[in-house]
């Protein structure tokens, strides 16, 4: 699998984990140390996700018709005022990543701040003034839609996608419920609950994506064609209703097949 086949970024993940782990005490500075360390968590969370679905959809789980660009989002801790109100994604070239704007106001002409685009997979994008209309090979911002001022060295993130937001979802909570999980997380007694909450929500879309009896098309990936015949399975009942019966698997799903795991 290639590492660029990611189902979310790590804004989506980061987003989720600072709900309940703040980035300014103990874990200050946790983005700028660890941004390709949540991207490791997502390959890992994506692969576990790809098996499980890669019996009903197509390998790749990318569609043309999602492209998508996420809202530019400043950083917290930037020191100018500077926005984006919106950005677009090549419908050519478009991959699921992060891109990361970065000024450098000491560059300043007429056409005012000058910044860089570079993508978390792709790399370097391009780059422009605010007055000035920017179009990459993976993203495009109009003038119009700067506002603010930056400050040197200010940085906004632009999410792109390349897949429907449900499976970003899907594949955000499990890296964030698996980072949370590998946290020391004393101070934070929340973060625990919400890491189990976060996967378990996750699994049930997972499970919805992948039940045979749904005839809803909750994604635009394809389907892979599949003959499914029903299995007799004999079973015990008891006196009261409970189903005693021992079944040769015990992890046998009647809904996924088998997500071991993560029962």
């Amino acid at each position: 699998m290639a590492v660029t086949e990611l189902l979310s970024t790590e804004l989506d993940v980061y987003n989720k984990v600072v709900m309940v782990v703040s980035d300014t005490g103990e874990h200050a500075g946790t983005w700028e140390r660890s941004k390709e360390a949540i991207r490791n968590t997502i390959a890992t969370t994506d692969g576990i996700i790809r098996t499980v679905l890669k019996l009903v959809y197509s390998t790749t789980l990318t569609s043309a018709s999602a492209i998508d660009c996420g809202f530019p989002q400043p950083w917290s801790g930037n020191s100018g005022t500077g926005t984006i109100r919106l950005a677009t994604a090549n419908t050519t070239n478009t991959i699921t990543q992060l891109f990361t704007l970065t000024y450098e106001s000491t560059t300043y002409e007429s056409t005012g701040s000058y910044y860089t685009c570079v993508g978390s997979i792709t790399g370097s994008d391009g780059n422009s003034y605010v007055a000035s209309d920017f179009t990459g090979s993976y993203l495009s911002i109009l003038s119009t839609y700067h506002g603010g001022s930056p400050s040197d060295t200010d940085v906004i993130f632009i999410p792109t996608y390349k897949n429907e937001r449900m499976l970003v979802e899907i594949s955000s909570s499990l890296a964030a419920s698996a980072i949370l999980q590998s946290l020391y997380i004393a101070e934070n007694p929340n973060a625990e609950d919400f890491s189990q909450r976060l996967k378990e929500s996750a699994l049930d879309m997972l499970k919805t994506l992948v039940d045979p009896n749904s005839n809803t098309e909750l994604i635009t990936v394809a389907r892979t064609s599949r003959n499914i015949n029903p299995i007799q399975v004999d079973y015990e009942i008891d006196e009261i209703g409970n189903d005693v019966t021992n079944y040769a698997a015990r992890e046998w799903s009647s809904v996924v097949g088998s997500i071991p795991w993560w029962g």
